[in-house]
């Protein structure tokens, strides 16, 4: 059952983004990303501390985008030769360009979402009287000049028309949902004693899913892991493949690596 997550004023991410432009008054096809993601963020610490909220996977998925952006865009800029991998996690985190594309785009359907409201709302006050439509509600009555044989051949004409119907065959590709998700990658890290590469886990994803939705569900998979310290997630240098390392359940230490640092092998 689908349902919207309302933060304060705001439904979704895109609305708070949009908010928060207008508030800066930025120019929405040139955001300031490092200014807009310290607002963000500033403002989702203060709901959840005031309101004790925790702020549903579409809020948390869109700080992590600003983050990458943010970060893109203070870090220089250094040549990698993992082309493939550097791809794969732009087409994960949205760049800035699609970022403003759809907030773009969510603005024109906000205004128009405003302008069917102010039209109802001035239909409401519409109090022209209904129009007497008893004299044009008369039955007539229709002569019926047909007979039983040519009723039973226009009967079964319909049947076979309606046989002969081509059936339409509709696929509808698998989605990929984030509690399925969570289950793979704690299937995947299961006895494992070496970091695992978010990738690698969506290249074994199902085949039958698409790749982006596939991508999508299993990072906000690792995010709420990550939530529940039942895993770390590690980068060599920036922009590198991030790597998952299971948490050891609490009051263990064997295969811990100090916060932060890369995972130990299990050899020695």
């Amino acid at each position: 059952m689908a349902y919207t997550v309302k933060l304060d004023a705001f439904e979704g991410p895109l609305d708070l983004l949009l908010h928060l432009i207008r508030r800066a008054e930025m120019d929405i096809t040139n955001i300031e990303i490092a200014r807009i993601t310290d607002d963000y963020l500033a403002y989702l610490a203060e709901m959840q501390e005031e309101k004790k909220l925790e702020p549903a996977s579409e809020f948390l998925v869109m700080a992590a985008t600003l983050l990458a952006l943010k970060s893109r865009a203070l870090l220089p800029r250094k040549e990698d030769p993992a082309e493939e991998t550097l791809r794969l996690w732009e087409e994960a985190l949205d760049p800035r360009a699609e970022l403003i594309r759809r907030l773009i785009e969510y603005r024109r359907f906000k205004a128009a979402a405003e302008r069917l409201r102010e039209r109802e709302n001035a239909g409401a006050l519409y109090t022209r009287p209904p129009a007497d439509l008893a004299p044009y509600d008369r039955p007539g009555e229709l002569p019926l000049d047909v007979s039983i044989l040519a009723l039973v051949i226009a009967y079964q004409t319909a049947i076979r028309r309606r046989e002969a119907a081509a059936t339409v065959a509709v696929v509808v590709r698998e989605r990929l949902t984030v509690e399925a998700a969570r289950e793979a990658v704690v299937r995947a890290l299961a006895g494992r004693t070496e970091p695992v590469s978010f990738w690698e886990l969506v290249r074994s994803g199902p085949v039958d899913v698409d790749p982006r939705d596939r991508a999508i569900a299993l990072f906000l998979a690792v995010l709420e892991l990550v939530r529940e310290q039942r895993l770390r997630v590690l980068q060599e240098r920036p922009f590198a493949p991030p790597l998952l390392v299971p948490e050891p359940p609490s009051g263990t230490g064997a295969g811990a690596s100090a916060p932060g640092g890369r995972a130990s092998s299990a050899d020695g």
